[in-house]
């Protein structure tokens, strides 16, 4: 974010005093330069704050202006949660449910987040072969619109394998059962 308060905002009738500005009430991550009048940054935190400017002379005594007031809208971010699909086979329990996150900010993880994601599915060891949802759930922040794409768990058959032993006989004539 950057923004330069207009030149004309304040002002000052004696001459040759240089204007210092001063701000309060601005997002956490935003700053004012005290002598260009630049706000920059990057907020941090979303929400509405009631800012104010004040313009300081660099007289004897210093004189203050009046503050020019102004609200700042920080809104929350796009966040999506997409639930990873997965597979494994019948009569196995499911494997650890992941999730994928695309759109934080300011350095945040899904650590970050005030309510973590609650992963879950239907699928059980005893589930039969087939498609079971993943859903993703329950994650919410102050500083997030938070959006959840479901994934799927896939149940494939599972390998049997047999084997044989002490198969052989000898022939006797006989017939056998």
């Amino acid at each position: 974010f950057s923004f330069t308060v207009p030149s004309n905002t304040f002002s000052d009738v004696d001459t040759g005093q240089t204007l210092n500005y001063a701000a309060s009430g601005l997002p956490p991550g935003i700053s004012i330069n005290a002598a260009t009048r630049a706000l920059s940054g990057i907020p941090t935190t979303a929400g509405t704050f009631a800012a104010a400017v004040t313009a300081t002379d660099d007289g004897s005594p210093a004189l203050s202006s009046t503050p020019a007031s102004f609200t700042f809208t920080v809104e929350r971010a796009a966040l999506t949660i997409t639930a990873d699909n997965k597979s494994n086979r019948y009569n196995e329990f499911p494997p650890a449910l992941t999730a994928t996150y695309s759109g934080f900010v300011n350095g945040d993880s899904a650590v970050s987040l005030d309510v973590p994601l609650v992963l879950s599915t239907t699928a059980t060891a005893q589930s039969n072969v087939g498609l079971y949802p993943i859903t993703a759930s329950g994650a919410s922040d102050a500083n997030y619109t938070l959006s959840f794409v479901g994934g799927t768990l896939t149940i494939v058959e599972a390998t049997a394998t047999v084997t044989l032993s002490n198969l052989a006989q000898t022939y006797d004539g006989a017939p056998k059962s």
